[in-house]
């Protein structure tokens, strides 16, 4: 089986690379309504996930062709890691905002007494 490798995006007209990714059919009902917080550089974008979208859309904010390649690594892998919780049968503090008081510790979710409720 071949995979198609997301690759960066640049409209017609624009200098300005943007993102695109399918979401995945398995995870798409689970996904509805979730709000995304994906890493880019020293910021975070937010994006939330409709019922009528059919990928995840959004620009890197660069022109620069090496800061495109590592936005682009670290975006892929964080929406994977999304997809992969969302699948799993407990979702993960991938899925999770800043300030819920959840973080990552290794492979584990170390949550607060608050962000505990949440789920």
């Amino acid at each position: 089986m071949l995979f198609r490798l997301v690759r960066p995006v640049k409209r017609f007209g624009s200098s300005m690379n943007y993102f695109v990714q399918r979401i995945p059919g398995g995870v798409k009902a689970r996904a509805v309504g979730l709000k995304l917080a994906i890493p880019l550089g020293a910021f975070t974008q937010s994006h939330t996930i409709t019922a009528k979208a059919r990928s995840v859309r959004f620009s890197f904010r660069t022109r620069d062709p090496a800061e495109t390649k590592l936005r682009q690594t670290a975006t892929t892998a964080h929406l994977e890691t999304v997809w992969q919780s969302l699948r799993a049968t407990k979702p993960t503090s991938a899925i999770s905002m800043r300030g819920s008081g959840c973080h990552f510790a290794g492979n584990r979710l170390k949550a607060s007494a608050t962000a505990s409720r949440l789920w």
